[in-house]
């Protein structure tokens, strides 16, 4: 990804020293013309003065020539005054496209810092290189804050739209994931989401207990809508969420999806750096806040659940629904209805979900708020590669695009902790005991 950015960028210095040159070009050529301009006024004075001076000639015929000669260079004098007041104005007007060309040098050269601050990532590559630009980013972002954070921060933008890698190219005018922190300061925060979760170096916590799921198997009517980036399906209030270590009872906002493209993986997490091909994010909100924008002011405001697919030779049998929802919201600000939907019918039961890995994050997609509790559950949810294929070429993006690849890249750990549920432990240690003790038992048994 960063390599093709900084392909773009080559291509964008090398347009714009050919503009330079050929500014220098046209700067020569000026030049020469005035030269030669000042030339034919000094061959016509000298003229000028023969014709006054001449032998042979009345006096009156040549002051009658000198003044017409006169009149003619005083005609000279005022269209050279005129030429020379408009390439005056053309020079100003190319010192500023110039100093304009320099100034967006400076921006791009600022940016693409920031970019290779934050991008060495990305995937797996290890703690030490992730170490690397992490003074540099967390300067970054205290001066970012310093210059005031939080407008626009929700995704509303100011002016300029954010995008994914897939709908970036050398002439868009979006921002792709790199650049997020341009616009969204908290985009180049210390406590970012997705990850890569590196299972040889979490932490087991015996505080992760199991969750307690209210209002899944009710029957809901669900709103689709087509965001332009993703799809988001709303959910009713009566949808809540407690237990799982969380600090109090959140209410469900909403769920989506992130996935590739065709044949490609599209998961946000990854395990250790294998990339899944799709990620369901169940949003919910710590109540007693009304909203995302009140939540994102408490560092555990935001719990999000995150599933993740593998493909499986069979359908699953829940997710034609899906489909079929997302092939009437193909483009952006469409919105439908899935009625009689049940969240159980895609998610397990609680007490399949004891294991889980938790961390501290934030949102995936601009403003990044840093405000979510991420539980990435163990247990993987099947999908078909029909459905795959089916799901990717439903849904249109902002631009019009195919919505393909919309996930964001993994980020920097940055010192964060990522823990994993004791229940999983406890659960193969009760099954190694049983085991153990089974040839006993059924020798008893047989006696």
């Amino acid at each position: 990804m960063v390599i093709w950015h900084l392909t773009c960028v080559r291509e964008r210095e090398r347009g714009e020293r050919r503009e330079r040159e050929r500014g220098r070009g046209e700067e020569r050529g000026e030049g020469e013309r005035r030269e030669r301009g000042r030339g034919r006024e000094e061959r016509r004075g000298r003229e000028g003065e023969r014709g006054r001076g001449g032998e042979g000639e009345g006096e009156g015929e040549g002051e009658g020539e000198g003044e017409r000669e006169r009149e003619r260079e005083r005609e000279e004098r005022g269209r050279g005054r005129g030429e020379r007041e408009g390439e005056g104005e053309r020079e100003r007007v190319r010192e500023g496209e110039e100093r304009e060309r320099e100034r967006r040098e400076r921006e791009r050269e600022r940016e693409e810092r920031e970019g290779e601050g934050r991008g060495g990532e990305r995937e797996g590559e290890g703690e030490g290189r992730e170490g690397g630009g992490r003074g540099e980013r967390r300067r970054e972002r205290e001066r970012r804050e310093g210059e005031g954070e939080g407008e626009g921060e929700r995704g509303r933008g100011r002016g300029t739209q954010w995008c994914y890698q897939s709908q970036y190219s050398c002439d868009d005018t979006c921002r792709d994931p790199i650049h997020w922190a341009a616009q969204f300061p908290s985009c180049g925060g210390l406590r970012q989401s997705p990850i890569n979760i590196v299972t040889s170096k979490v932490h087991m916590n015996n505080a992760l207990q199991p969750f307690t799921f209210i209002g899944h198997t009710s029957r809901i009517n669900v709103t689709v809508e087509n965001k332009g980036h993703s799809a988001h399906f709303a959910l009713p209030q009566l949808v809540r969420l407690t237990g799982g270590g969380l600090p109090g009872q959140y209410r469900a906002a909403q769920f989506h999806f992130h996935w590739g493209g065709m044949g490609r993986p599209g998961s946000e997490h990854t395990i250790d750096g294998e990339r899944f091909p799709m990620e369901m994010h169940i949003v919910h909100i710590k109540e007693p806040y009304g909203s995302l924008a009140e939540a994102e002011h408490d560092m555990a405001g935001i719990a999000l659940l995150a599933f993740l697919f593998e493909e499986a030779a069979e359908d699953h049998p829940h997710l034609d629904a899906i489909i079929a929802a997302l092939g009437r919201v193909q483009n952006n600000g469409s919105s439908t209805v899935i009625p009689n939907f049940r969240l159980s019918d895609l998610v397990p039961s609680a007490r399949d979900l004891h294991s889980y890995y938790r961390y501290v994050g934030s949102m995936t997609t601009p403003g990044c708020e840093q405000a979510v509790a991420w539980t990435v559950f163990h247990r993987t949810l099947s999908i078909s590669s029909r459905q795959l294929d089916d799901i990717v070429q439903q849904c249109r993006f902002w631009t019009g695009q195919p919505m393909m690849d919309i996930f964001r890249p993994t980020q920097p750990l940055d010192g964060r902790v990522v823990y994993r549920s004791q229940a999983s432990a406890a659960l193969k240690g009760g099954l190694q005991l049983w085991f153990s003790i089974l040839p006993a038992v059924l020798g008893t048994l047989l006696h």
